[in-house]
C-alpha cells in the first residue's frame, strides 16, 4: 500500500524536473504591461509601462492613452500621451503636467505602435489632483 502512495511523487517529480528547461517561446507582436500611475499631485502625474515582451516587429511608437472614465464607457479615449521613436528599452514613463482635472478618475492604457500593429496594455484607473496648466 505504501509504494502506491509514492508513485503520484514519483510521476510529480519526473514531470517537474523535465519542464523547468522549458523554453517559452517570444510572441510575434509587442506586450506592453501598463504599471500603476505614480507620482499623483497637483502638479501631474507620471505614466509607467513595462514591455512583456518586445515583439518580432521594431517599435516606431509607444505612449498612453487616457481617458475620464465616464467617457470611457464609450470607448472614447480623449488623450493621448506619446513618443515617435523605436523603443529601446523594456520599461517606459511619461510625466503629464497638463490636460487632467483635480478630482477625475482617468483610465490609463500603455499602448506600442508597430508597422503591423498596435496593442494596448491592461487598464490602470487614477484620480487626478489637476495639473498646473489644466485646461488651458
Amino acid at each position: 500500500m505504501k509504494q502506491l502512495i509514492i508513485i503520484p511523487f514519483i510521476l510529480l517529480a519526473v514531470f517537474f524536473s523535465t519542464c523547468r528547461d522549458a523554453e517559452i517561446q517570444p510572441r510575434d507582436y509587442a506586450i506592453a504591461l501598463t504599471k500603476n500611475v505614480t507620482d499623483i499631485d497637483q502638479n501631474g502625474v507620471t505614466f509607467h509601462a513595462e514591455m512583456i515582451n518586445m515583439g518580432n516587429d521594431k517599435i516606431i511608437e509607444y505612449g498612453f492613452y487616457v481617458s475620464n472614465i465616464n467617457e470611457y464607457t464609450q470607448n472614447k479615449f480623449e488623450k493621448i500621451y506619446s513618443t515617435k521613436a523605436e523603443l529601446m528599452s523594456k520599461t517606459y514613463e511619461k510625466r503629464v503636467t497638463t490636460d487632467l482635472d483635480s478630482g477625475t478618475v482617468y483610465i490609463c492604457r500603455a499602448y506600442v505602435l508597430t508597422y503591423q500593429d498596435t496593442t494596448l496594455g491592461n487598464k490602470i484607473m487614477f484620480r487626478s489632483k489637476g495639473t498646473g496648466n489644466a485646461n488651458k
